[in-house]
């Protein structure tokens, strides 16, 4: 499997800036351009490992973009776009709730900043316009995740530790497993992912088949044996189901079903590590609903309680952007309960800060992530829809978009969604706004004349 991002059209875009040209100039922008896309591979490559190395690949990825000039056809192309809409929308009320947030405006601004992925959306569609483009970005990820597993397997079997310690050893509900640049919740959303992406070249495959085959044991192997996270395992049953309905429809439920069941019970017979994080839900719950109410070592459902209690004081539009901490701290202080800044629920921190309308929002964006696989091509439809449904599911029990490498995560395959809409759009002629002038680079180009 060749799946190496062309990393080289960075360095060839430095050779095609002509001597003395100007910053103005229509050689800048196309190489300004080839930048972006490069830049924009490396991104995807860059987000299952060091999260230095994928900040400084944006920054960079966002200073070409704007250098690449030619905003207002990239306007016309991104406001023809339902998921760039949809996600700046996002965005938009995340400002608005700067306005009546009840913390303070630093903590509303350092908030914001963190839910900057969803104006990466447009910025990502436009790099990803062209198909052959498309298909690297999701094999760079794809050599990313794999390099991330297989340093896992190193540590696993050399003994070695490197990144975050490996705490394997040290009690069943501490044990983090063999984890290296992430911790073990976003190693195992990243390796799910992975799988489902596996999978699907596994079957459009004509030759090599027996080597995805082969890395799709081992993910499934890493994800259950070498590292714990019950969002991992939730994650790979989601991609299971969706698989399999999508390859026998109806028929594939019930076969999800047998999988699962099997799966599940098999993995519990025989994983300690399966097992221990099984034991650690039922003691969980049986704390937390039981005839005595006890405080759990993860007292996720506290959170969950008290974060609950706060949205329906304010359920339509929320207490503002950043006001989260401030809200839980009160509330907690009134009711004894543990004190958090993050209640492990995407869902619901942003029904605190933005209301049901803010979740609402959000929702339609990651349904509409999942639809428009509908009309893209076979393995960008796959990404689409993998990344829609690890997202959903992975929120449920995590802030993963406000986290950096689950915010880029989402940002980075919705953007490359909305590339291949852009694309469609243009062949289509929606993306043809009627006569502009435009000096974009060949991957730009805009229809000079809307279709009769």
């Amino acid at each position: 499997m060749n799946h190496s991002p062309d990393l080289g059209a960075i360095s060839n875009c430095v050779k095609a800036l002509p001597a003395g040209s100007a910053p103005a100039s229509g050689r800048f922008r196309t190489a300004m351009q080839a930048c972006s896309r490069g830049l924009a591979l490396a991104v995807g490559f860059s987000i299952p490992l060091s999260t230095s190395l994928a900040e400084i690949l944006m920054g960079l990825f966002l200073a070409a973009w704007v250098f690449s000039g030619d905003f207002s056809a990239k306007w016309k192309l991104i406001w023809r776009n339902p998921l760039a809409r949809r996600s700046g929308a996002m965005f938009a009320v995340l400002v608005v709730g700067l306005f009546y947030s009840s913390g303070g405006w630093r903590e509303a601004f350092n908030c914001l900043l963190k839910y900057r992925e969803f104006l990466y959306v447009p910025m990502f569609a436009v790099a990803f316009d062209e198909p052959r483009q498309r298909i690297r970005g999701v094999r760079a990820f794809m050599l990313g995740t794999l390099l991330l597993m297989s340093l896992s397997y190193i540590e696993y079997l050399f003994g070695v530790d490197w990144g975050l310690a490996s705490t394997v050893g040290q009690g069943p509900v501490a044990s983090a497993g063999y984890v290296t640049f992430k911790d073990r919740i976003v190693h195992n959303l990243l390796v799910s992912l992975l799988v489902y992406l596996l999978a699907d070249e596994f079957l459009r495959a004509s030759r090599w088949r027996w080597l995805y085959g082969a890395a799709i044991v081992l993910a499934v192997v890493n994800i259950f044996c070498l590292v714990q996270g019950r969002t991992g395992y939730l994650v790979s049953g989601v991609l299971t189901v969706l698989f399999l309905m999508q390859r026998f429809q109806f028929r594939g439920a019930v076969y999800a079903g047998l999988v699962m069941a099997a799966a599940g019970g098999g993995g519990y017979a025989l994983s300690p590590v399966i097992q221990a994080r099984v034991d650690a839900t039922v003691v969980q719950i049986q704390n937390h609903f039981g005839s005595e109410k006890k405080r759990s070592p993860d007292p996720r459902l506290e959170f969950y309680e008290t974060t609950l209690a706060l949205v329906a004081r304010h359920p339509l539009w929320g207490t503002g952007t950043g006001s989260f901490e401030g809200q839980y701290r009160t509330e907690a202080g009134r009711t004894g309960a543990p004190v958090t800044d993050d209640p492990h629920c995407e869902y619901l921190l942003l029904a605190v800060q933005t209301g049901l309308i803010g979740v609402a929002l959000f929702v339609s964006l990651l349904w509409s992530l999942g639809r428009s696989a509908r009309r893209l091509p076979p393995a960008e439809a796959a990404a689409a829809r993998g990344a829609a449904a690890a997202l959903a599911a992975g929120c449920l029990f995590n802030s993963l978009i406000l986290s950096f490498t689950g915010g880029l995560l989402f940002g980075y395959f919705t953007g490359l969604a909305a590339g291949g809409l852009v694309d469609l759009g243009r062949m289509t002629g929606a993306a043809s706004p009627g006569p502009i002038a435009t000096d974009l680079a060949p991957g730009l180009s805009v229809e000079r004349t809307r279709a009769a």
